[in-house]
């Protein structure tokens, strides 16, 4: 193992996300980044050095604590076994893949600000965590969003009040989601909300659908004329995406190695336009339109699962089967 770097991604996997953590982590050295971020990864049910293992890349693997009901969990609950040495950190799903370089965010939250995204919701929780005998109480949170819980990028050693409320609330609530815990965690302390940096969904996830929406759709079509060199070469990665008001994607957010995902991402659109007013012909055009979308986003996908560092042929015996056979199908389709 190499000597640590200055930054590092915290991923949480197990066998059903090897495929998924493949992309990740392909994307991570797509973009260079593996040459300033050690990728952490806490890991159950599979070895990961043998699965993820190649040169220049600073992995560090640690098994999930008996602790972490689910796996999840760990990401938050095991950061005191690593998380003082770094810089700053960024917490990630395995179900993750970068369009983009972020050392940028890195950069930022070294110096105690925490930079997530929101999670395209207004509503905040007023409700109390308690158990039987009465345990901790979580009320009167005051926020004007809910965050995505992940990516997140901190200091841990300037927001171990975080962390800290996560396991207390963890002992006495363990059937809550990480999602939400990690929500009353940070609206519980003034002092993060004061140096939280937050950014639209589409930036880092597409949750909710934001890639979908009329006024957020990603869009892939920037390369005009005026965005090339003389010889016609893109300036622009093969991988750069915006939103429709022309915010960067940093990062993608899906089951996209996952069977049925694309289509049931497509078919939940269809109440929303409904609700919203949409007539037919402008539910075709927004229909044909995400189906581009999502081939676009596929095909990003599937480079760094068949293109990337780390080989298909290195993990496809480890992986699900139907994940194996649905990517294979992709890959026969769009690439």
């Amino acid at each position: 193992m190499s000597f640590k770097k200055d930054y590092g991604f915290v991923i949480c996997v197990d066998h059903h996300y090897i495929l998924a953590v493949q992309a990740l982590i392909n994307s991570i050295i797509k973009f260079n980044m593996h040459k300033y971020a050690d990728v952490i990864l806490l890991y159950s049910g599979f070895d990961p050095y043998e699965m993820f293992s190649v040169d220049n890349l600073n992995l560090k693997c640690f098994q999930v604590d008996k602790r972490c009901i689910h796996v999840a969990h760990a990401r938050y609950l095991m950061l005191e076994k690593f998380a003082k040495e770094y810089k700053s950190l960024c917490i990630m799903d395995g179900d993750m893949f970068f369009t983009a370089d972020v050392r940028k965010f890195f950069e930022i939250a070294q110096y105690g600000f925490n930079i997530g995204c929101n999670n395209d919701s207004t509503s905040m929780y007023h409700t109390c965590i308690k158990n039987g005998e009465g345990g901790l109480c979580v009320d009167n949170l005051t926020s004007y969003c809910t965050l995505c819980n992940v990516p997140f990028f901190f200091n841990y050693n300037k927001s171990f009040s975080i962390w800290k409320k996560y396991s207390d609330l963890y002992d006495v609530a363990v059937t809550k989601s990480d999602y939400e815990l990690f929500n009353y965690s940070v609206f519980t302390n003034s002092d993060i909300i004061d140096n939280l940096i937050i950014y639209p969904s589409s930036a880092f996830t597409g949750v909710h659908h934001t890639f979908f929406k009329p006024q957020t759709f990603f869009r892939f079509d920037l390369y005009r004329d005026d965005m090339v060199s003389g010889d016609k070469e893109t300036i622009l990665e093969d991988c750069f995406v915006v939103s429709n008001d022309y915010t960067r994607v940093y990062s993608i957010h899906g089951h996209y190695f996952h069977p049925g995902w694309v289509e049931n991402c497509i078919s939940a659109m269809r109440s929303y336009y409904i609700e919203n007013g949409t007539n037919q012909e402008r539910q075709n055009h927004f229909f044909n339109r995400n189906r581009m979308i999502m081939k676009n986003l596929n095909k990003i996908f599937l480079s760094f699962v068949f293109g990337g560092t780390i080989s298909f042929e290195q993990i496809e015996q480890k992986i699900n089967q139907h994940q194996k056979e649905y990517v294979l199908k992709l890959k026969n389709k769009i690439l």
